[in-house]
């Protein structure tokens, strides 16, 4: 089944709680257009592990469109970035961060998602890299649940850990928290779903600390 979503503000730090250490919400960007090549991004090849050009087969990369996104007490963008399935990813470096606590936050609009999470392979659309270009520090993805989606996060290798269902068709605002903890394999990835920009912070909506990775 074909995925599509919208996001924008990508690696954006949560602007409540910590300092803005990458912000993007494509409106300089030419539609109808790749968005590598343009800004920073560029094609996610087989090659160093995501930020050299992509070449031959399935070098499809994903497009800016003029769909508009928005969410209470967010913001909103005029463009957005159209992603469907199998079509090679896209990616930018940021200021690299080790301790602490960083936010990361965009909004995302699904038509449709893929089915069986249990023997799907890891089907996420956004992912952080750390310490290498091939060592995936967390990920978030999506699958079909009866007639809407759940979003799923994943630290490391560890096991996916799914929200509740969620509607498609409608813009859906995820805030990813990643806590530095001192120990061993202890770092705390957590998700906000929905949250309400002008209060606080709010209880999560999952968290993970398997996998490893930090």
């Amino acid at each position: 089944m074909t995925q599509k979503l919208l996001l924008f503000a990508l690696l954006n730090s949560f602007a409540m709680y910590s300092q803005i250490i990458f912000n993007d919400d494509f409106s300089s960007y030419s539609s109808g257009q790749p968005l590598s090549g343009q800004g920073s991004w560029t094609n996610n090849s087989s090659l160093n592990g995501g930020l050299g050009s992509c070449s031959g087969f399935g070098c499809v990369s994903s497009s800016i469109v003029n769909n508009t996104v928005s969410y209470p007490n967010y913001g909103s963008a005029a463009k957005s970035l159209s992603i469907s399935s199998n079509q090679d990813a896209v990616g930018t470096t940021f200021t690299g961060v080790s301790s602490g606590t960083i936010y990361i936050s965009f909004v995302v609009n699904f038509s449709a998602a893929v089915n069986d999470p249990g023997g799907s392979a890891s089907q996420d659309f956004f992912r952080v890299m750390s310490s290498g270009n091939y060592n995936t520090a967390f990920r978030i993805g999506a699958y079909n649940s009866g007639g809407g989606f759940v979003i799923f996060i994943q630290k490391g290798s560890g096991a996916k850990v799914l929200s509740s269902a969620l509607t498609y068709n409608q813009n859906h605002l995820l805030v990813m928290k990643y806590t530095f903890n001192p120990g061993l394999n202890d770092d705390l990835v957590s998700l906000f779903v929905d949250s309400n920009m002008a209060a606080s912070e709010p209880t999560t909506t999952i968290q993970t600390s398997d996998g490893g990775a930090g």
